[in-house]
């Protein structure tokens, strides 16, 4: 699925970037690290070849004046623009080319989104960057392709506004979580998942970020017992085993995991009805504390109890189904 989810991006980018002509290749980096995880154009996977080369020695220009060989990590120097706004000590280079920095606007605004805008340039080529809260994303263009930096700046910017408001909205499902399952003090936690690939977008509480860390955990290895009751170490992908859950009504064969920790499924209702909505809940629990599931066509919504908060399975799946109903009436 991370692949499709990649594959997808890279045809995102060839539409918003490449199609028009105005750019010859785009890419696209988290912020996070600086490293291409899209890129176009699509055919033959062509744009990685513009925007990317793999670690490359070059002779580097010191403030003694003299040269040094150094190697140059292009998504480092990415991630020190990024934070920096301004071209690292090495410089800032794609696809093993160099270019300047010429323009930096830390506060640039196109429509209601707001991000940062950054311009740099070679001869007869240059690229345009724009860095939201959580992407980078960069457009090339060429004068002897017939491409000049006015259009490619005018597409970024267009699929920077995009993204910009997109990630406005996840910020506010987080919001819409913490509003319809933690505000009444009927969960501790919550966590809403697309149904096509079962990793959670949305996290709450929101203050200080804390739902992510009750409902989620990186990959971890665990002892998990076999078919012929011996224990095997397996690697728990928390998102894959939510997605099997979704897809099959039942826990994966490594179990279901939410932030490290094990519960077992007990309850499935396929046919869940609330008001005019339909759609599968699930239950599942460990000693003391329990996730209500409701499954609509394209989400995958959790609401977490703790009795030792003083909460219960019931208010718990209350304010899960609730939230479920209005989901599905909205048409998720």
């Amino acid at each position: 699925m991370a692949e499709e989810e990649e594959a997808s991006w890279d045809q995102t980018l060839d539409e918003w970037l490449i199609s028009e002509g105005y750019c010859y290749a785009a890419g696209m980096a988290q912020l996070e690290d600086g490293n291409f995880y899209a890129a176009a154009p699509v055919a033959d996977e062509a744009g990685w070849g513009f925007i990317f080369k793999e670690d490359h020695e070059q002779m580097i220009m010191q403030d003694d004046m003299t040269e040094k060989k150094m190697t140059i990590n292009e998504g480092t120097a990415l991630k020190f623009l990024a934070d920096n706004h301004k071209a690292p000590p090495t410089g800032l280079w794609f696809g093993g080319e160099k270019y300047a920095v010429t323009r930096v606007d830390k506060n640039f605004e196109s429509g209601d989104a707001s991000f940062v805008f950054i311009f740099a340039a070679k001869p007869k080529k240059g690229v345009s960057i724009a860095i939201t809260k959580t992407q980078v994303i960069c457009a090339f263009y060429d004068e002897e392709k017939g491409q000049v930096g006015g259009n490619c700046t005018k597409a970024v910017v267009a699929f920077a506004e995009y993204m910009a408001m997109a990630e406005e909205e996840e910020a506010s499902w987080d919001q819409t979580l913490d509003e319809w399952l933690i505000s009444e003090g009927y969960c501790y936690a919550a966590g809403m998942a697309q149904l096509e690939d079962g990793n959670f977008y949305a996290a709450a509480p929101v203050a200080e970020e804390a739902g992510w860390g009750f409902i989620y955990k990186e990959d971890h290895e665990e002892m998990i017992m076999q078919d012929d009751m011996t224990e095997k170490k397996m690697t728990i992908n928390e998102g894959t085993a939510l997605k099997f859950l979704a897809d099959n009504h039942k826990a994966p064969p490594t179990g279901l995991w939410f932030g490290g920790e094990k519960y077992a499924v007990t309850r499935v209702d396929k046919n869940f009805e609330s008001g005019d909505a339909s759609f599968v809940f699930i239950f599942a629990a460990k000693p003391k504390k329990g996730v209500s599931i409701a499954i609509t066509k394209s989400q995958v919504i959790c609401g977490f109890y703790d009795e030792e908060k003083g909460q219960v399975g019931g208010n718990c799946t209350k304010a899960v189904v609730a939230f479920a109903e209005y989901m599905v009436g909205l048409g998720y």
